[in-house]
Protein backbone atom coordinates (compact mmCIF):
# COMPACT_ATOMS: atom_id res chain seq x y z
CA UNK A 1 0.00 0.00 0.00
CA UNK A 2 1.69 3.46 -0.80
CA UNK A 3 0.69 6.19 1.25
CA UNK A 4 -0.23 9.55 -0.11
CA UNK A 5 2.09 12.46 2.18
CA UNK A 6 0.84 16.16 1.08
CA UNK A 7 3.76 18.08 -0.45
CA UNK A 8 3.94 21.09 1.55
CA UNK A 9 4.32 18.11 4.80
CA UNK A 10 7.56 17.50 2.74
CA UNK A 11 8.55 21.35 2.20
CA UNK A 12 7.61 22.92 5.56
CA UNK A 13 9.02 22.27 9.10
CA UNK A 14 7.22 22.05 11.70
CA UNK A 15 7.37 25.95 12.67
CA UNK A 16 5.97 26.77 9.19
CA UNK A 17 3.26 24.10 9.33
CA UNK A 18 1.96 25.36 13.09
CA UNK A 19 2.78 29.07 12.39
CA UNK A 20 2.65 30.50 8.68
CA UNK A 21 -0.80 30.92 9.03
CA UNK A 22 -0.86 32.89 12.06
CA UNK A 23 -2.44 36.13 12.50
CA UNK A 24 0.58 37.55 14.39
CA UNK A 25 2.89 36.39 11.80
CA UNK A 26 1.33 37.21 8.66
CA UNK A 27 0.48 40.87 10.28
CA UNK A 28 4.64 40.72 11.13
CA UNK A 29 5.52 39.99 7.90
CA UNK A 30 3.25 42.89 6.14
CA UNK A 31 4.42 45.63 8.56
CA UNK A 32 7.98 44.66 8.14
CA UNK A 33 7.77 44.93 4.55
CA UNK A 34 5.51 47.63 4.13
CA UNK A 35 8.29 49.84 6.62
CA UNK A 36 11.21 48.28 5.18
CA UNK A 37 10.42 48.64 1.38
CA UNK A 38 7.94 51.86 1.83
CA UNK A 39 5.28 49.20 0.59
CA UNK A 40 6.44 48.67 -2.93
CA UNK A 41 6.67 45.57 -4.71
CA UNK A 42 10.57 44.92 -4.78
CA UNK A 43 10.50 43.52 -8.51
CA UNK A 44 8.05 46.00 -10.22
CA UNK A 45 9.53 49.03 -8.09
CA UNK A 46 5.71 50.23 -8.21
CA UNK A 47 3.49 50.75 -4.50
CA UNK A 48 1.55 47.99 -3.51
CA UNK A 49 -2.25 49.09 -3.75
CA UNK A 50 -4.17 49.04 -0.32
CA UNK A 51 -7.09 46.78 -1.34
CA UNK A 52 -4.94 43.74 -1.65
CA UNK A 53 -5.28 43.88 2.40
CA UNK A 54 -9.33 43.59 2.70
CA UNK A 55 -10.14 40.23 3.07
CA UNK A 56 -13.06 40.23 0.47
CA UNK A 57 -10.89 41.88 -2.69
CA UNK A 58 -10.14 39.43 -5.38
CA UNK A 59 -6.31 40.82 -5.56
CA UNK A 60 -4.74 39.79 -2.49
CA UNK A 61 -0.98 40.13 -0.87
CA UNK A 62 1.40 36.97 -1.11
CA UNK A 63 4.27 35.87 0.68
CA UNK A 64 6.75 35.14 -2.02
CA UNK A 65 9.54 32.76 -0.71
CA UNK A 66 12.89 33.65 -3.03
CA UNK A 67 15.47 31.51 -1.07
CA UNK A 68 17.71 28.98 -3.60
CA UNK A 69 16.61 25.73 -1.20
CA UNK A 70 15.66 22.79 -3.19
CA UNK A 71 12.39 23.46 -0.64
CA UNK A 72 12.41 27.41 -0.79
CA UNK A 73 9.42 27.24 1.11
CA UNK A 74 10.95 25.82 4.40
CA UNK A 75 11.27 29.40 5.99
CA UNK A 76 8.57 31.55 7.34
CA UNK A 77 11.39 34.12 8.06
CA UNK A 78 10.37 37.58 7.30
CA UNK A 79 13.74 37.99 5.56
CA UNK A 80 13.40 35.10 3.34
CA UNK A 81 9.97 36.20 1.77
CA UNK A 82 9.17 39.01 -0.35
CA UNK A 83 5.78 41.08 -0.37
CA UNK A 84 3.98 41.31 -3.10
CA UNK A 85 -0.02 40.90 -4.85
CA UNK A 86 -0.73 37.94 -6.18
CA UNK A 87 -1.47 38.89 -9.35
CA UNK A 88 2.39 39.26 -9.79
CA UNK A 89 3.34 36.05 -8.57
CA UNK A 90 3.21 34.23 -11.89
CA UNK A 91 6.04 36.99 -12.73
CA UNK A 92 8.12 36.48 -10.03
CA UNK A 93 7.80 32.44 -10.91
CA UNK A 94 8.62 33.61 -14.07
CA UNK A 95 11.35 34.97 -13.48
CA UNK A 96 12.85 32.64 -10.83
CA UNK A 97 12.09 29.50 -13.02
CA UNK A 98 14.13 30.96 -15.74
CA UNK A 99 17.09 32.40 -14.14
CA UNK A 100 17.54 29.47 -11.69
CA UNK A 101 17.37 29.63 -8.07
CA UNK A 102 20.97 30.84 -7.08
CA UNK A 103 20.63 33.36 -9.56
CA UNK A 104 16.87 34.13 -9.16
CA UNK A 105 18.14 34.54 -4.98
CA UNK A 106 20.60 36.70 -5.70
CA UNK A 107 18.65 38.68 -7.94
CA UNK A 108 15.86 39.43 -5.79
CA UNK A 109 18.04 40.19 -3.17
CA UNK A 110 20.03 42.42 -5.19
CA UNK A 111 16.93 44.32 -5.96
CA UNK A 112 16.19 43.99 -2.18
CA UNK A 113 18.81 45.79 -0.99
CA UNK A 114 19.10 48.01 -4.14
CA UNK A 115 15.08 49.35 -2.14
CA UNK A 116 17.26 49.39 0.82
CA UNK A 117 19.46 51.76 -0.26
CA UNK A 118 17.49 53.86 -2.18
CA UNK A 119 15.13 54.47 1.06
CA UNK A 120 18.23 55.29 2.99
CA UNK A 121 20.15 57.27 0.29
CA UNK A 122 21.87 60.89 2.21
CA UNK A 123 23.82 63.66 1.12
CA UNK A 124 26.78 63.98 3.24
CA UNK A 125 25.35 66.32 5.68
CA UNK A 126 22.83 63.62 6.34
CA UNK A 127 19.69 64.71 4.64
CA UNK A 128 17.30 62.25 2.86
CA UNK A 129 18.25 62.57 -1.05
CA UNK A 130 14.83 62.45 -3.09
CA UNK A 131 15.76 59.96 -5.64
CA UNK A 132 15.60 60.19 -9.41
CA UNK A 133 15.84 57.47 -12.24
CA UNK A 134 19.98 58.64 -11.99
CA UNK A 135 20.11 57.57 -8.49
CA UNK A 136 18.31 54.13 -9.71
CA UNK A 137 20.68 53.40 -12.16
CA UNK A 138 24.06 54.28 -9.86
CA UNK A 139 22.53 52.23 -7.01
CA UNK A 140 21.44 49.20 -8.99
CA UNK A 141 25.08 49.28 -10.82
CA UNK A 142 26.02 48.73 -7.24
CA UNK A 143 24.47 45.40 -6.66
CA UNK A 144 24.09 44.59 -10.25
CA UNK A 145 27.35 45.78 -12.37
CA UNK A 146 26.82 44.97 -15.98
CA UNK A 147 23.93 43.19 -15.35
CA UNK A 148 22.18 46.18 -14.47
CA UNK A 149 19.67 46.13 -17.31
CA UNK A 150 17.27 42.90 -15.47
CA UNK A 151 16.51 44.57 -13.03
CA UNK A 152 15.88 47.83 -14.91
CA UNK A 153 14.30 46.06 -17.46
CA UNK A 154 11.29 45.25 -15.09
CA UNK A 155 11.13 48.58 -13.32
CA UNK A 156 10.83 50.38 -16.47
CA UNK A 157 7.85 48.34 -18.11
CA UNK A 158 5.56 50.01 -15.60
CA UNK A 159 3.20 52.52 -17.05
CA UNK A 160 4.74 55.51 -15.14
CA UNK A 161 8.16 54.96 -13.67
CA UNK A 162 7.97 59.09 -12.67
CA UNK A 163 4.93 58.49 -10.79
CA UNK A 164 6.29 55.65 -8.67
CA UNK A 165 9.10 57.94 -8.21
CA UNK A 166 7.53 60.19 -6.44
CA UNK A 167 5.24 58.34 -4.25
CA UNK A 168 8.50 56.44 -3.14
CA UNK A 169 9.77 60.29 -2.20
CA UNK A 170 6.85 61.12 -0.48
CA UNK A 171 6.68 57.96 1.65
CA UNK A 172 10.26 58.25 2.31
CA UNK A 173 10.09 61.53 3.85
CA UNK A 174 6.76 60.80 5.61
CA UNK A 175 8.86 57.83 7.16
CA UNK A 176 11.81 60.07 8.17
CA UNK A 177 9.31 62.68 10.36
CA UNK A 178 8.08 60.24 11.72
Amino acid sequence: MVVKTSFDKLIKNEYDEIYWYEKEVISFHIIYHLCKYLGFDPLTFTPLNDIIFFPKNEIRFFRFHFLALPYRKMSSHVRDIILTSDNLVSLYNTTFESMGPSVAEAFFQGILDTLMDLVSLKYENRILIEINEVFIIDVLEKYFGSSIGDPLFYWKRQENLGQSIKIFNKRKIFMKNQ
